[in-house]
C-alpha cells in the first residue's frame, strides 16, 4: 500500500513538471522559429541613407552636366549605389519568404473560443503580418530607387557620348580651318611664284 502511495505520488510530481515546463517550451520553441528582424532593420536604414544620396546624385547630374571627368565620377556612384540596392533587395525577398513560412507554420488563427491559442502564438502572427507589411512597402521602394539610379547611370553614359562628339566636331572644325588656311597661303605662294617667273620669262625673251 505504502509503495502504491509513494508511486501514486512519483507520477503526480512528474504530471506537474511537465505542466510547468511545457509552457516555457513552448515559449523557447516559438522563440527559436521567430525570424530575426535586426539586420532587415539595418538594411532599413541604409535604404533611408540611400534616398539621400540618390536624391545629391540626381542634382549632381544637372549640375556637371557638361564636365566629363564629373560625370564619370558621378557614374561610378551610380553604379555602385545599384549594386548595394540590388543587395538591399535581394535581402528583404529573403525575409520576406521567411516570414511567409513562419507564418504557414502558425496557420490561421483558430476561431474556437472554447481552445483559445496561446498569447505569445497571437503576438508573434500579428507581428509577422506587421513585418511583411512594413519590408513589402520597403521592398517597393527599393525597386523603385534601384529605377532611378538605372536611369541616372544611363543618362551619364549619353551625356558622356554627346560630350565625345562634340569635343570631336570641335576639334575636326579647327582641323579643317587650320588646312583650308594653309592650302590658301600655299597657292598664293605658287600663284606669286608663277608671276615672278612669267615676268623674268618675258624679260629675257625681250632682251633677246
Amino acid at each position: 500500500m505504502k509503495t502504491d502511495r509513494v508511486s501514486f505520488l512519483s507520477l503526480f510530481i512528474i504530471f506537474i513538471i511537465i505542466i510547468i515546463q511545457f509552457p516555457i517550451a513552448l515559449a523557447q520553441s516559438t522563440k527559436t522559429k521567430t525570424p530575426s528582424y535586426s539586420s532587415v532593420n539595418i538594411q532599413d536604414q541604409e535604404l533611408q541613407e540611400i534616398k539621400t544620396q540618390v536624391k545629391e546624385l540626381t542634382k549632381a547630374t544637372k549640375t556637371n552636366k557638361s564636365d566629363d571627368n564629373d560625370l564619370t565620377k558621378i557614374k561610378l556612384q551610380a553604379d555602385d549605389l545599384s549594386r548595394k540596392i540590388s543587395n538591399i533587395i535581394s535581402e528583404y525577398h529573403t525575409r520576406l519568404d521567411e516570414i511567409r513560412n513562419r507564418l504557414v507554420e502558425l496557420g490561421n488563427p483558430t476561431e474556437n473560443p472554447q481552445q483559445p491559442e496561446p498569447s505569445i502564438v497571437v503576438a508573434e502572427r500579428s507581428n509577422l503580418i506587421s513585418q511583411r507589411a512594413q519590408k513589402t512597402a520597403f521592398l517597393s521602394e527599393a525597386d523603385a530607387l534601384y529605377n532611378t539610379v538605372d536611369q541616372i547611370s544611363k543618362d551619364i553614359t549619353e551625356q558622356r557620348n554627346q560630350l565625345f562628339k562634340e569635343t570631336l566636331f570641335s576639334r575636326n572644325n579647327v582641323s579643317f580651318s587650320l588646312i583650308e588656311e594653309s592650302v590658301s597661303s600655299l597657292w598664293e605662294e605658287i600663284s606669286s611664284s608663277f608671276m615672278t617667273f612669267i615676268t623674268w620669262a618675258l624679260f629675257v625673251w625681250k632682251e633677246k
